[in-house]
């Protein structure tokens, strides 16, 4: 009689996929484009910030002279309105935003930053002129806040409004989806300590330009299980919400510093 020999069904473990900037796991691929905004982040008047402990990423780097700006990555817009406040883009923000094909939001810049980001092809938005046209879309982008407390300084009162940005690019004919899965050169790890690592509760930065050096202290709130941004003197804590700046991993890149 004959016999059947069981048959062996392979198994594929389902495809995990993960949000390009944070590494969370979503349910489906990442489809959309990464959104990058200028943030000031001189000790005189342009803190507290507004909305960068959203931020996905937050990097800061000198900029020019002893001026230290911030740059804040989202894989998705936050929710609220303000994001800020908002300054100029760089020769490195272009290069950043380039590299994420980000849909990249400043305050104008230099005519050599402007003619850079329009030959690298970025999408980019100047919300400070965009906000004074005719055109009611774009007046949505921005606004200034007149009770703010650096209300004095004047340029340091611009803010993004975040959900403004998507449907203004979509307006433009811009693509805001469509790119699933696309490689940023980040890889991810439930654990990265390395081998020999050690207990980091208290990491000191110190950046430098030329002669010119910025203090960072991230400091690790075991109740938060985060680092918490530390500058100027201060435990860094958003205006609006009150939330502390803090974020899970922190990582110094080495980098010479071409600033304009």
């Amino acid at each position: 009689e004959p016999t059947t020999e069981p048959t062996t069904v392979p198994t594929t473990e389902p495809k995990v996929y993960f949000d390009p900037l944070n590494g969370e796991i979503l349910d489906a691929p990442f489809d959309g484009r990464i959104y990058a905004s200028t943030i000031a982040n001189t000790r005189d008047a342009s803190i507290p910030h507004v909305s960068a402990y959203k931020a996905d990423i937050l990097m800061e780097t000198f900029v020019n002279g002893s001026v230290v700006r911030c740059l804040a990555l989202f894989s998705d817009l936050p929710d609220g309105e303000a994001i800020g406040s908002t300054r100029s883009t760089r020769l490195m923000f272009n290069d950043i935003a380039d590299h994420y094909n980000a849909i990249l939001t400043h305050a104008g810049g230099s005519s050599k930053c402007i003619k850079d980001a329009n030959n690298r092809g970025l999408d980019h938005y100047n919300v400070d002129s965009l906000m004074r046209q005719a055109d009611p879309m774009a007046q949505t982008l921005a606004y200034r806040d007149k009770d703010h407390p650096k209300q004095k300084y004047g340029e340091y009162n611009l803010f993004v409004v975040g959900p403004a940005i998507k449907p203004y690019a979509e307006a433009q004919g811009v693509p805001v989806s469509g790119m699933p899965e696309t490689d940023y050169g980040l890889i991810f790890a439930e654990d990265g300590t390395p081998a020999g690592g050690e207990d980091a509760d208290k990491i000191s930065i110190s950046i430098t330009y030329n002669r010119n050096v910025k203090e960072t202290i991230m400091e690790y709130d075991h109740a938060l299980g985060k680092y918490v941004y530390n500058q100027y003197g201060k435990r860094m804590e958003d205006l609006i919400t009150g939330e502390p700046e803090a974020f899970e991993n922190v990582v110094v890149m080495f980098a010479n510093i071409t600033a304009d």
